[in-house]
């Protein structure tokens, strides 16, 4: 009788905190866990053929930038038992033993992890997930920014193709933003913080004025240096301004930012497929 009480107050515990009926709540908390798949048998039940789309980047690159393809990597930190190591460690045994440099360091790192089953695209090593400026951006926007400003003011292939990057990262971001995001703030904020997010949409459509330049005018012409220098300062600015300001108040409104963070990755990953591997701008095939 003891159990059967005990069980009844966990069921109406679980009634009243997530609206199930009786007959849902008991079911979900009478459920036998899944058994947990060992490493071992992870391991067994991927193909190296599978890593690459696992580690979200191909054989080519990861092999032209650090000389090894996945199928190497992975056997190599395997063989220092990786898998058991923090990301931090993993990285730096990249870094010192294999001589990677630092962006490349991270991209075998996280790679490894998501082969590895440690973590998925856009997850954290805990498991969580959350909306973060910086994790609506597949390639840090910033660092394309500032390969742009390095590069030889003749090399117009290397520019044009930082700028199609770049239009290309932010109107994926915009436009998840502006569908997931910015409606979940302006439901979650106060009134008087919700002007921040009206600014936000409209330093949005200044970008895309910006965006929308690219689409005609070409390296080496008058003003496209300018025009890319220009955006590349409004967007810094406003990276600053909501990871200052509108996240913070986000994580204070209780709003459920795992959720949501999970929900941008998602839809950023629909989006990211729509575009094609090749030169030009591609941003309008997004739409």
């Amino acid at each position: 009788m003891t159990q059967d009480k005990d069980l009844k107050r966990l069921v109406r515990a679980r009634m009243k905190k997530t609206g199930e009926s009786y007959t849902s709540a008991r079911a979900q908390i009478t459920r036998k866990p899944k058994e947990k798949t060992s490493i071992a048998e992870t391991r067994a039940t991927v193909s190296t053929k599978d890593y690459a789309k696992l580690a979200g980047m191909s054989n080519a690159v990861i092999k032209e930038k650090t000389g090894c393809t996945w199928d190497k990597w992975v056997k190599s930190l395997d063989y220092y038992g990786a898998e058991r190591m923090s990301h931090r460690e993993i990285a730096e045994l990249v870094s010192e033993k294999y001589k990677v440099p630092s962006w490349w360091t991270q991209t075998v790192t996280v790679g490894y992890e998501r082969i590895k089953g440690l973590r998925a695209r856009g997850q954290r090593r805990d498991g969580t997930y959350e909306a973060t400026k910086s994790r609506t951006f597949n390639v840090p926007i910033e660092k394309l920014f500032d390969a742009f400003e390095k590069t030889q003011k003749d090399d117009l292939d290397a520019k044009s193709t930082l700028v199609r990057r770049a239009c290309e990262e932010l109107t994926v971001h915009a436009m998840i933003e502006e569908e997931l995001l910015y409606p979940a703030a302006q439901e979650a904020l106060e009134e008087d913080d919700r002007p921040d997010v009206e600014e936000a949409y409209v330093e949005h459509f200044l970008v895309k004025v910006l965006i929308d330049k690219f689409t005609k005018l070409k390296a080496g012409e008058p003003g496209f240096d300018a025009t890319f220098k220009v955006m590349s300062e409004m967007v810094r600015h406003h990276i600053e301004e909501e990871e200052s300001d509108l996240f913070p108040k986000l994580r204070k409104s209780g709003a459920d930012l795992g959720a949501l963070g999970k929900k941008l990755i998602q839809r950023k990953e629909k989006l990211e497929a729509k575009i094609p591997k090749d030169a030009g701008d591609n941003t309008m095939r997004l739409h």
